[in-house]
């Protein structure tokens, strides 16, 4: 059974200049990964407010909703110690098998600075996102085209 704990999260309203911290309920997973919803004053306007995170305050991912997140934790469990610190991690982790996990669940990988991403890594998040879409529209006999 997994467990719910109070958890601190680091943010950014100003594209990373100055950072908060936020206290958000998570669940965590395995130890040292957990999965939580942003607050709602929390980026506003963000469509993506599901979080799969690092017990540093860290974010790993992004997603729109809970089921996507969770699979996504799943995948992502046995792929390292979490409890180790961000720099371990990064540097023992099978990096090619976090993004494959990532785009499996159709969720979008955050930036350790929260800069811009580079636009292919955008087109191929939007790809991921809206590909469940374009599938759910061809079973139903419309024509769709997302390429």
């Amino acid at each position: 059974m997994n467990t719910t704990i109070e958890h601190t999260i680091q943010c950014s309203s100003d594209g990373g200049v100055s950072v908060h911290v936020e206290i958000v309920h998570a669940e965590m997973i395995v130890p040292g990964l957990l999965i939580y919803q942003i607050p709602d004053h929390v980026e506003p306007d963000a469509v993506l407010r599901w979080r799969v995170g690092h017990w540093t305050g860290l974010a790993i991912a992004s997603g729109l909703d809970e089921d996507r997140i969770r699979q996504l934790a799943t995948s992502l469990a046995p792929l390292a110690d979490w409890t180790q610190g961000t720099t371990r991690i990064r540097s023992n982790a099978d990096r090619a098998a976090v993004q494959n996990a990532v785009e499996s669940a159709h969720c979008v990988p955050m930036t350790p600075t929260r800069r811009p991403v580079e636009p292919e890594d955008l087109w191929r998040a939007l790809r991921a996102l809206t590909e469940p879409l374009c599938a759910e529209v061809a079973d139903g006999g419309h024509s769709c085209t997302c390429d």
